[in-house]
């Protein structure tokens, strides 16, 4: 799955990250250690990586958060009955949508 938001201006992207990244994180504790979230540099201005261990259903999954000025985009894969897919594979994808936005 592939989530795209503009915000009007970079300022507001940005203050909008900070709250759902809190509201994210306030749920990862909630989620008794199921997601895990992990901050990254590299990945536009900036980027956070979210991992889900849902073994007990036999899900794993993979997101990676990040900025690129005003736009925000969340990339997420989850897989049933196999792996999620690799940081690597998921940054390349990632530089991919990044050479496309504006």
């Amino acid at each position: 799955m592939v989530f795209v938001l503009q915000g009007a201006t970079t300022g507001d992207a940005q203050t909008e990250w900070d709250t759902l990244l809190a509201q994210a994180k306030s749920a990862a504790g909630q989620a008794a250690n199921l997601v895990h979230l992990t901050p990254d540099s590299g990945i536009g201005d900036r980027a956070e990586w979210v991992e889900l261990d849902l073994a007990q259903i036999g899900v794993a999954g993979r997101g990676l958060a990040f900025l690129k000025g005003p736009v925000g985009v969340y990339l997420i894969d989850e897989v049933h009955g196999g792996s999620a897919p690799s940081r690597e594979a998921m940054t390349a994808q990632a530089q991919t949508v990044l050479g496309r936005l504006p």
